[in-house]
């Protein structure tokens, strides 16, 4: 998934940028600052180094710089500190990839169907639904097939292109 430039820039899903600043957030600059937001808007480290064209170590570092100057100790804060809405932060698109895994296993598909079926491991599609877990806020394997099948509906599209048929 690509991050846009609206993200880049700090606008997490299309919403503007918090309008103030938490304290200590005006000390964040360059790398380290796009990163903080990325991360506030949920993109993993591998994805914000492609997209910065750095490094995977550089995002590392800089988040951890981040950490320090803002005073938190876990990826999840950086949402509240950078006063990003909670909605926003929470609202993480689906790579292609995830979305793939989960319109199988809604369903009705094993991980090992799933993998057959997208030419990957029973482990890799475990690995994709723990970062679905993460992106939708589901707790287990239902939530997130309900989910899915709620944004379905409510796209009016198909879950599945099995379900086109």
């Amino acid at each position: 998934m690509q991050i846009s430039a609206n993200q880049q820039a700090g606008e997490c899903h299309g919403m503007a940028p918090p309008v103030q600043p938490a304290e200590g957030s005006a000390a964040l600059t360059g790398l380290v600052a796009q990163v903080a937001r990325l991360v506030a808007c949920g993109h993993p480290d591998k994805e914000i180094a492609t997209t910065l064209k750095v490094p995977n170590q550089s995002v590392k570092n800089a988040v951890r710089a981040a950490k320090r100057v803002l005073g938190v100790q876990g990826r999840a804060q950086f949402a509240t500190v950078l006063k990003i809405r909670s909605a926003d932060a929470q609202a993480f698109p689906l790579s292609p990839r995830h979305e793939s895994v989960l319109a199988l296993f809604s369903d009705g598909k094993r991980n090992k169907e799933i993998g057959r079926a997208l030419s990957i491991s029973a482990e890799t599609v475990r690995s994709h639904m723990s970062e679905i877990f993460r992106r939708t806020g589901s707790k287990n394997r239902v939530q997130a097939a309900v989910w899915w099948r709620s944004r379905a509906t409510q796209a009016g599209a198909a879950t599945s292109p099995q379900m086109e048929a």
